[in-house]
């Protein structure tokens, strides 16, 4: 038989008496074995289990005590490997939320929100929970009380929701001019309108990097003149443009210029052949 684990339960001392409700109780003994069981489906590959975690004692002394072991879901099958594996990864991954805040391997978001309704529940009703590991070769005991449990709180929150962090790249962005002028420090400013993403996304330059814009006729600006602007971007998060430093500018020709589909039709092109004809002929002749 494999061997058990311990979930320790300290309720919030009132008049002399730290007994927990009956739903804090539960609900931590509750997420803890599915957390297990959602490690072991990641480790597993499949959504299938076959551990089955039983009460095997409880002891009535202050703090209340579940020690819980998992059998096997098939009769007869060995499981003392798969839960050494199981409950090493549980207490590894536990242990690196608390230390470092990285997520763990075989943590899904699913996991992890466990783990933090576990750690919320020891700042509101409980004073403190203990997952005991020791029967298990170098699996460390996780132990959380209040001050730990905020700690561990947010850096949950921190891994599920990262924050978002501003950066910048050297890069060229494209759009169409639809606003020109100068900021606050004197320099000249245009706001395009990305062609991809439909961002509007102001665009300076301190040196001559707009030039070529400002050179130009004012109703080719106001027309929607597109450019491709070279320069330093910055971003607000991965997929948000802030603006755009400028240090070189490509226009585009204007649409007037450009060969219309009757410029590009010739019909005599083949001569009078079908189009089969002519590529035979050409393969032929080669």
């Amino acid at each position: 038989m494999a061997k058990p684990i311990k979930i320790i339960v300290r309720g919030t001392e009132t008049d002399g008496d730290d007994s927990p409700t009956v739903q804090d109780l539960l609900s931590q003994v509750q997420d803890q074995v599915d957390i297990l069981e959602e490690v072991e489906a990641s480790i597993a590959g499949t959504s299938s289990s076959e551990l089955v975690w039983r009460v095997t004692d409880v002891t009535k002394n202050s703090p209340i005590t579940f020690e819980i072991t998992p059998f096997a879901r098939t009769h007869g099958m060995n499981i003392e490997n798969r839960a050494h594996t199981v409950v090493k990864a549980t207490a590894d991954g536990l242990e690196a939320i608390s230390k470092t805040g990285t997520r763990p391997l075989h943590f899904s978001d699913k996991v992890l929100k466990k783990v933090n309704g576990f750690s919320k529940r020891v700042t509101n009703g409980l004073c403190g929970t203990e997952i005991d590991f020791s029967k298990y070769d170098s699996a460390e005991s996780f132990k959380i009380d209040a001050g730990s449990a905020k700690l561990t709180s947010a850096k949950i929150e921190e891994i599920i929701k990262p924050k978002i962090k501003p950066h910048r790249e050297i890069g060229s962005i494209e759009g169409h001019v639809k606003s020109i002028g100068r900021d606050g420090f004197g320099r000249p400013v245009v706001t395009i309108t990305t062609r991809l993403d439909k961002q509007d996304v102001k665009c300076v330059s301190s040196d001559a990097g707009l030039d070529k814009i400002g050179h130009l006729e004012v109703g080719r600006v106001i027309k929607g003149l597109r450019v491709k602007l070279h320069g330093i971007i910055f971003y607000k998060s991965p997929m948000i443009l802030d603006h755009v430093e400028v240090e070189r500018t490509e226009l585009f020709p204007d649409k007037n210029t450009l060969p219309s589909i009757d410029d590009l039709i010739d019909l005599e092109f083949t001569g009078g052949k079908s189009s089969v004809e002519f590529i035979r002929q050409g393969r032929d002749n080669g």
